[in-house]
């Protein structure tokens, strides 16, 4: 009997001192993270960093935001005003609201910020997009995709546009069966934007596969940018099977557009 006691008491006295080992080195770890993103401050300025917190290592409050919502927002503007730092997907965050805060913000664009977008964003969209543009690149290519959906861009397409609409609702009649109208439009719109902008002649199972990778690729593009099974980033960027061939290619259709991301590059 006494054995037994001493053999339960070595295993309980072997479990607390693994709970405070291991209590002590997530303490360590929070520690180590907060006096990280202090002593990274920009310190040819005196003011001070926004009240907030920058959460767990390496994971932040990302697991938070996920969570609450729109909650997670609306819970620290409280606690912390209208402008709280934060880290949310693999990137320290400061979160701003209130119309006069807003408006200094988007007013010194290139000047006093700059716009940032997630890391995953970067890794999926790569560093020649527009959104990856920083400067006098970004300004250039701004510049040259304005001209490309401009008034004049705009009503080369409404031709095309309304024949594509007419084919489509003509098809949904003759179905003779309830439509989907949420699904249908958005399959319509998928379709169009390849047809017009890209000029791509899709079939059915074409434009299938083609809008389930886009849809899967938008669904994960702001996700944690950690590179491993089951992650959202792991989703989007194995190599996937492709058909040889997007269908054809339409010409006077996707040529106006085209030529005009080429000057981009």
């Amino acid at each position: 009997m006494l054995p037994c006691a001493l053999s339960c008491l070595s295993v309980l006295g072997a479990a607390g001192t693994a709970l405070l080992c291991a209590g002590l080195l997530l303490g360590l770890a929070q520690l180590l993270w907060t006096l990280r993103w202090m002593l990274s401050r920009d310190r040819a300025s005196a003011l001070p960093l926004p009240k907030g917190s920058m959460g767990w290592p390496f994971f932040g409050e990302t697991l938070h935001w996920l969570v609450q919502g729109s909650r997670f927002h609306s819970a620290r503007r409280e606690r912390y005003g209208t402008v709280f730092k934060t880290h949310l997907l693999g990137r320290p965050v400061v979160r701003v609201s209130g119309a006069e805060n807003v408006r200094t913000i988007l007013l010194g664009e290139h000047r006093l910020v700059r716009s940032q977008w997630p890391q995953s964003a970067h890794i999926l969209l790569g560093s020649h997009t527009l959104l990856g543009a920083v400067g006098e690149p970004h300004r250039r290519r701004r510049q040259v995709l304005a001209r490309v959906f401009s008034r004049a861009a705009l009503e080369r397409y409404v031709p095309r546009l309304q024949g594509a609409l007419r084919r489509e609702v003509r098809a949904w009649c003759a179905a003779r069966r309830p439509v989907a109208v949420y699904d249908a439009a958005k399959a319509l719109t998928f379709r169009m934007a390849a047809r017009i902008l890209l000029g791509l002649r899709l079939d059915e199972a074409q434009c299938a596969e083609l809008s389930r990778t886009f849809e899967q690729f938008v669904e994960n593009l702001f996700s944690l940018p950690l590179d491993v099974p089951f992650s959202g980033l792991r989703k989007v960027l194995p190599p996937s099977p492709r058909p040889s061939s997007w269908g054809s290619l339409d010409a006077p259709a996707g040529h106006f557009f085209l030529k005009y991301i080429l000057l981009i590059y």
